[in-house]
């Protein structure tokens, strides 16, 4: 009730595992995000975490999403809210992005550093670039190419503040 969450997978290549679950998760954030503002939360976990429902990242992300709403509950955000013509009920807008960053089980993991290093930066060379350009479109501009209410944050955790590093570097060059 108080978040929407999508998940998005890459493989070790940098290429979305499911192309159709990308478009359909984008599509629910336009959707929502558009009436009246959102703030939508990118976060892309860290090495040795990956998509899958348990992981402590995720479930630490969702904590987050949670608590940001709480947050925005507070009446001097509603009222800003409110003078700025956006709803006054917040809406909160997770995207997990994930991809292997375990690749090893138990503490043999630990030998992976250089090879997830590595992947992370290759990661963030691949589709990655593709869909922090959709969602940063898809929060700045409305239909009509006018600015909308929508605020986007991007997180990366660990070696994956390296692969967000990577995905928008080349289009900020």
């Amino acid at each position: 009730d108080k978040y929407l969450l999508g998940i998005i997978e890459l493989d070790d290549k940098g290429w979305f595992r499911h192309r159709s679950h990308v478009a359909d998760v984008l599509a629910a954030v336009s959707r929502a995000a558009a009436p009246g503002g959102a703030t939508v939360v990118v976060f892309v976990h860290g090495w040795h975490h990956s998509a899958r429902a348990a992981d402590t990242n995720l479930l630490d992300f969702r904590t987050t999403l949670a608590d940001l709403y709480d947050e925005m509950q507070l009446p001097i955000y509603r009222s800003a809210r409110r003078e700025l013509k956006m709803s006054e009920e917040p809406l909160v807008i997770g995207l997990y992005v994930g991809w292997r960053g375990r690749s090893l089980p138990w503490i043999f993991d630990y030998l992976t550093f250089w090879d997830r290093k590595a992947a992370a930066i290759r990661v963030g060379h691949g589709d990655t670039t593709e869909l922090f350009a959709r969602l940063d479109r898809l929060c700045r501009d409305d239909d009509t190419g006018r600015p909308n209410s929508n605020t986007l944050l991007t997180v990366g955790h660990s070696f994956d503040a390296q692969l967000v590093y990577a995905a928008q570097s080349d289009p900020l060059k």
